[in-house]
């Protein structure tokens, strides 16, 4: 019987499960009738109001443990992080400490455990690997001083496949195993190597001093973004490399080179993914500067060709006056609703506004049409820009 542990279960094989809350050992004994292997692989990089480290990475997994040995669980596999290790509960960080007191859990249980500590994964579908991918396509690489840190990234097929061997082992496999790619990269090889990966001619770099790194990275967290983090450079920081033997022998084949991340056949696509990651951002910025200088502007420093223009829609001067200033705040709000809450919604609640304004300004100013400046001919890009806004930008989850 193969059960998934979910949020929100669709089928009849996924399970409700709740890290962040489903802290008692006692909430997870039903849960497991029946089963052999048990898989835990939930971890987050960023805490937020809803999901903090300790349950997560502590409380829940050693709950889920305790289950484990109770229920007679035959294996139980952990999927950890390389770098946790017996000084990592000394850190500050509480990313760290947690992860590694629940190993240090795991590894003391006479449950037959694996404890899986992969290196950098790569997957096109995980946040990371995309972030990453972005931070490759760009034609500048920013790199924290020499960008020597090392790494030995991993591809996601290879860890499935080691998970998998373990799973299906027939004898007890080793408790602690170091999921690393074939060899060793540093993180400017390592964009330099993505960057071939998507096609790209190489990129230029830039090194700014770490202690510069870690004030913008500082900064980035307060930003809606789920990688650059305080926890993520110090990992970067102490290196995530380890022995590759032990990989070839539980594989049984060398693990996928980084220079084969990315299929020939993906590589359109996935620079296609790497490029939004960088340019929908920059797209918002741009469109959300556009709607609030542009209230600003009609609010602050609207003059007499613009009265002149409202006044051939038929609007005396108060009303102009009235239309000005709703259409200046108005403005203002949807700037602010690009920068805080982007959406599909939006996006079109804008096309619908270009589209009908574009023709009242034209009546009453269709010398706009031919000024040098092209205040209206601009919206035409303005309306190709928010149809790819809208195409790239994901549907919200009922």
């Amino acid at each position: 019987m193969l059960r998934e542990g979910v949020r929100r279960p669709a089928t009849s094989s996924e399970i409700a499960v709740d890290f962040a809350r489903d802290t008692d050992t006692a909430v997870w004994l039903p849960r497991l009738g029946g089963i052999e292997v048990v898989i835990n692989a939930v971890g987050i990089l960023r805490e937020n109001t809803k999901a903090t480290f300790a349950p997560i990475h502590r409380d829940t997994p050693i709950a889920l443990l305790h289950a484990c040995e109770q229920a007679g669980v035959k294996r139980l596999i952990q999927i950890s992080a390389l770098g946790i290790d017996d000084q990592a509960r000394e850190e500050a960080l509480a990313y760290f400490a947690s992860k590694a007191a629940a190993d240090q859990a795991f590894l003391a249980s006479p449950l037959e455990v694996v404890v899986i500590r992969p290196s950098l994964v790569f997957g096109l579908d995980g946040v990371s690997s995309r972030a990453l991918l972005a931070a490759a396509s760009l034609p500048l690489h920013v790199l924290p001083g020499a960008g020597a840190q090392p790494i030995q990234p991993i591809h996601i097929d290879d860890l499935g496949a080691l998970v998998a061997r373990l799973v299906c082992a027939q004898t007890a496999p080793p408790r602690l195993v170091e999921a690393v790619g074939p060899r060793v990269l540093d993180f400017a090889e390592m964009l330099a190597v993505y960057r071939r990966n998507l096609g790209l001619p190489p990129a230029a770099a830039l090194h700014l001093p770490v202690p510069w790194v870690r004030c913008i990275t500082r900064v980035a967290e307060w930003l809606p973004q789920r990688v650059v983090a305080r926890e993520t450079l110090a990992m970067l920081e102490r290196g995530n490399t380890g022995a590759v033997q032990p990989m070839l022998d539980l594989l049984g084949r060398p693990p996928r080179a980084p220079e084969d991340f990315v299929a020939p056949a993906d590589r359109d696509a996935a620079r296609h993914l790497a490029n939004a990651q960088w340019l929908v951002p920059l797209a918002r910025l741009s469109l959300a500067l556009l709607w609030i200088f542009s209230g600003l502007i009609g609010w602050f420093f609207a003059d007499d060709k613009v009265a002149a223009w409202l006044a051939r829609l038929g609007l005396d001067a108060a009303s102009a006056t009235g239309v000005l200033l709703g259409a200046s705040m108005l403005d203002l709000v949807l700037g602010l609703l690009t920068l805080c809450l982007p959406s599909r919604t939006l996006w079109l609640a804008q096309l619908l506004l270009v589209l009908v304004y574009t023709p009242l300004a034209s009546y009453a100013a269709p010398e706009a049409w031919v000024h040098p400046f092209g205040p209206l001919l601009k919206n035409l890009p303005i309306l190709v820009l928010l149809l790819w806004l809208w195409a790239n930008t994901p549907a919200r989850r009922a």
